[in-house]
């Protein structure tokens, strides 16, 4: 055999040796992002911010008070709410005054004492009052004084109230300490937690994406391997499929969280400034506050505040909190017209842009959602789509957005998963989703951790392994009980191993010196005697104890290997029995298939068509269709005949023909004679009998599908099953294949016994008709006193194998009992 080990690698091992380095860099940072951002989606952000502390707010009461102080006739806002059962005026938020006496209000700690019992929604106690002369750290550090009262309660929260006027400013609690520092962690910005735009944190997302994505391609790989064995070999399945499941919104985390940091605000904000408009003043001795309170007697807080066009009355309800929309001050809701809004955008920006449309934004729309009440949305003409939005009452400009902003707004949804309103980050679906992220994530680490240190481990106990093939020789290492196919195949592919290494393909054989070592059961089962006398092993069974030295190309399995046709016959109008003879070395077990080499060129249909399909094969011969190979090409199948040791191989063909055009493979194999060369494949897949010949064996396929199973047919009863039983579906009669063969062998063994079923045949059919698994079922399972003593494998459509499993496993089959194979 031709060793390829210098020339071919692995690029599947590479790519994980990649994987495994670039979590040792990104891995405990992907692992913060992942708890911090669970935590973050989990606890409600209202709990976060505290609003769950703060007693609900009553309306104001129906007592008469003065009108507003003389002195504050230049005010630009006056807020009427109660403080301490009192009314009292908040004039632009620094004054606070007496509504009934006009007094102005000192604010001491006293007051602020008694306003923190008043505005705290428990039953817990003050632990301190104190006056700080800035905003902590927590506040965000601003030089301004403000009282911050402790209660001794749950969560250590803590209310922050103006000095000036005694309002709640801000609530704070460990919830949103616990917030604060994991979000400085999952920004990375471990000093003033607020930069998402740092270099590192850049850096981690780029090495976090190529994690991410080295990740998936892994996945889509190993689905398609058998499932690991082993200490690890839960962990390892866990990681496998938890990444399986969550492993794109990883991913879109990942690209987002990317986005974000080069995204930065100044990248995202418009270019066209908004130009700042003077405000309509008012009188405030000139309002009447007891007007307005008899009008909305649920008000709880009565604002009153000059706007760009005109004064409006923000009313707040008791009841919900909720502000209304705002009111003139005789009392009305007026939205701005679209003429008023257009003289507002002409003044709005700092450049002459021309208007291309309009709107009154709905509530639902996603782009306005940040503003709370409605709005009219200017669109501009220009190349970056800028929208201007405008209050629709007050006709305050309130922002411009432009395509960056889009962009990131885009990415913020698929960062939260909120694919509708873009605003919930505590929905159901990201909690679920971070759940698995954090277990997948931090089973990685665990991962990472184990093969470092059993990585280090291993440099320190290796083994030396040298292998031979022909003149060449190399070295490897490898550890004790190791398998000899996984430490040969670490880094490069040198053994092939169709089953996986699960010892039924016997691709895998090696020579081994000096090995005195038993033959386990699977070595017995699948080595014929002369290559156990030969001293022949399988890798894949061979435990390593010890300095070896194989040589391999015993089984001489890995390169393609050269067959010839035998014989080609129908077995149904468009199915042929094709055989084909290879060298007495080639190896495969019943359930595998092939790659059959299509080569470049013209093939003519040349078939001599048996008189009993001549009907069938009018129209087709009519066509006369080619078969045109452009480039070279493979295809799968199954070998439909038992092992052995001739090199004999049996394939079951069916003719693809759509449209005038003849499928490759099957068109080229139907243009063979006997005598014709064809290349193959070593033989693959782990479709294959389970190692237990006590159990009873269940096989049902359909069409070409019956291939490997009719090769498991003959292993099953040359094993001497104690009960076999095959179940065929078709839809003619012109679809039944090797009917005879089935109907001889069952004459022949009495623990064989088969069953065939068409969906569509015509009136000359005595048989069982409809699909095949209600009579399985009906005629058999339904009755059987222990399926746990059963095997099933099913070979043909999608939808027969789907729905056979789905009603097994309803019977309380086990998936392991279930094993599948499509015929495509």
């Amino acid at each position: 055999m031709t060793v390829q080990a210098k020339t071919h690698s692995s690029w599947h091992q590479r790519i994980r040796s990649w994987h495994k380095w670039l979590g040792v860099v990104v891995g405990l940072q992907m692992i913060i992002w992942m708890a911090s951002g669970l935590y973050m989606v989990s606890i409600d952000i209202e709990k976060i911010h505290g609003d769950h502390f703060v007693k609900e707010t009553s309306s104001l009461p129906v007592t008469e008070i003065t009108s507003v102080p003389k002195q504050f006739s230049q005010a630009k806002r006056v807020l009427l709410t109660s403080q301490l059962g009192r009314q009292i005026y908040l004039i632009d938020n620094r004054w606070l005054i007496d509504a009934i006496s006009g007094e102005a209000i000192t604010v001491d700690k006293t007051y602020i004492t008694q306003r923190a019992k008043e505005s705290y929604k428990g039953t817990a106690t003050i632990k301190s009052v104190t006056k700080l002369l800035r905003y902590p750290d927590e506040l965000g550090g601003r030089k301004r004084p403000i009282w911050r009262v402790d209660f001794e309660d749950s969560f250590n929260p803590s209310f922050y109230f103006s000095v000036q006027t005694a309002e709640l400013v801000r609530k704070r609690s460990d919830l949103w300490r616990m917030f604060d520092f994991l979000w400085s962690l999952h920004i990375m910005d471990y000093q003033d937690g607020e930069d998402s735009h740092n270099s590192l944190l850049l850096i981690a997302s780029i090495v976090a994406l190529l994690l991410t994505t080295s990740g998936i391609w892994l996945i889509c790989y190993a689905i398609w391997l058998p499932a690991p064995v082993g200490k690890l070999g839960w962990l390892v399945n866990t990681h496998r499929y938890l990444v399986l499941i969550v492993g794109i919104q990883m991913l879109l985390w990942v690209a987002s969280g990317l986005a974000f940091n080069l995204l930065s605000s100044d990248k995202t904000s418009s270019e066209i400034k908004v130009n700042r408009m003077a405000s309509v003043r008012f009188v405030p001795q000139a309002i009447n506050f007891n007007d307005i309170k008899a009008k909305f007697p649920a008000a709880s807080r009565i604002n009153i505040a000059a706007t760009e066009t005109k004064p409006l009355i923000y009313v707040t309800e008791s009841f919900n909190s909720q502000q209304l929309p705002p009111f003139t001050l005789a009392l009305k809701n007026e939205l701005l017209s679209r003429e008023q809004i257009r003289e507002i955008a002409s003044r709005a920006i700092n450049q002459p842009l021309p208007i291309n449309k309009i709107e009154l934004v709905k509530s639902e729309d996603a782009e306005a959602r940040q503003f709370k009440r409605r709005v009219w949305r200017v669109h501009y003409d220009n190349d970056n789509h800028t929208a201007v939005y405008i209050d629709a009452y007050s006709g305050k400009v309130l922002k411009a957005i432009e395509d960056t902003w889009r962009l990131r707004d885009l990415f913020w949804m698929l960062h939260i998963m909120d694919y509708q309103a873009r605003s919930d980050f505590n929905n159901p679906l990201i909690i679920c989703a971070a759940t698995i992220a954090f277990i997948g994530s931090l089973a990685g680490g665990v991962l990472v951790f184990l093969c470092i240190r059993v990585g280090r481990k291993n440099r320190d106990n290796s083994i030396s392994i040298t292998f031979k093939s022909g003149d060449d020789e190399q070295r490897v290492s490898a550890v004790a009980q190791q398998t000899l196919l996984s430490a040969l195949n670490k880094d490069e592919q040198r053994i092939p191993s169709g089953c996986g290494g699960k010892g039924t393909c016997g691709q895998c054989i090696v020579a081994i010196d000096n090995y005195d070592a038993p033959l386990n059961h699977q070595q017995q089962m699948t080595l014929r005697n002369s290559e156990i006398n030969a001293g022949l092993r399988l890798a894949c069974q061979t435990k390593i104890n010890g300095n070896l030295t194989v040589q391999l190309g015993a089984g001489d399995n890995f390169s393609s290997t050269t067959a010839t046709v035998v014989n080609s016959r129908f077995v149904a109008p468009f199915i042929k029995e094709i055989t084909l003879r290879a060298d007495s070395n080639f190896r495969y077990g019943a359930g595998q298939y092939v790659n059959i080499t299509i080569p470049t060129g013209n093939y003519q249909l040349n078939s001599h068509i048996p008189v009993q399909y001549k009907n069938q094969w009018q129209q087709l011969q009519a066509i006369n269709p080619q078969v045109v190979v452009s480039a070279t090409e493979q295809r799968s199948y199954s070998i439909a005949n038992e092992y052995d040791g001739s090199g004999t191989i049996t394939l079951l063909v069916r003719l693809i023909e759509q449209n005038g055009q003849l499928g490759s493979g099957s068109g080229y194999l139907f243009t063979l004679d006997n005598g014709a060369h064809v290349e193959l494949s070593p033989a693959m897949g782990d479709f294959s009998l389970e190692r237990d010949q006590t159990r009873e064996v269940v096989l049902v396929g359909a069409g070409s599908g019956l291939a490997p199973l009719r090769a498991m047919l003959q292993q099953a009863i040359s094993q001497n099953r104690r009960r076999i039983s095959l179940w065929v579906g078709a839809r003619a009669q012109t679809d039944i294949v090797t009917a005879p063969y089935f109907d001889q062998l069952s004459h022949s063994h009495k623990n064989f016994q088969w069953r065939l079923s068409l969906s569509q045949p015509d009136t000359s059919w005595n048989g069982l008709t409809g699909y095949i698994q209600e009579h399985l079922f009906e005629g058999y399972l339904n009755k059987h006193q222990d399926l746990s003593q059963v095997d099933f494998y099913l070979c043909g459509p999608e939808a027969m194998m789907n729905d056979i499993r789905q009603r097994l496993i309803l019977k309380g089959v086990r998936h392991q009992q279930i094993k599948r194979d499509s015929f495509t």
